[in-house]
């Protein structure tokens, strides 16, 4: 993981949405809580307000969710799921260090006019 070093720079004057994606053939969902807790514990959690996830999974776990609920509520930041945004029929390209708006009345969003639906936790 490169938080923390040169390869991740952030500032602390501002605020950040952090957004993961995460394949259940190469990690278990406990391995994202542990992931999770890694970044809970970084200082970097100050400034985060909104967690965006996408997984793309045959099957959804519903520890997952549960997972994902308890870290927006120990953070008090708000999280969605999507199914994916990286990879499937859902490319979306997230550019890094640019404004975004995180908003629970809005349900989905939309990246070169592809549709994508959120679930907030």
């Amino acid at each position: 993981m490169t938080l923390g070093n040169r390869f991740f720079p952030y500032q602390t004057d501002r605020n950040y949405i952090l957004f993961i994606e995460e394949l259940d053939k190469f990690q278990s969902v406990q391995d994202l809580s542990m992931f999770l807790t890694c970044i809970g514990q970084s200082r970097l959690m100050e400034q985060v307000t909104g967690l965006l996830f996408g997984h793309y999974s045959d099957d959804i776990s519903p520890l997952l969710f549960e997972i994902l609920e308890r870290f927006g509520k120990k953070y008090r930041i708000l999280v969605a799921y999507c199914d994916d945004f990286g990879h499937g029929s859902n490319h979306t390209i997230f550019p890094i260090g640019r404004g975004a708006v995180l908003d629970i009345k809005i349900k989905h969003y939309y990246f070169n006019r592809v549709k994508i639906d959120l679930l907030f936790l």
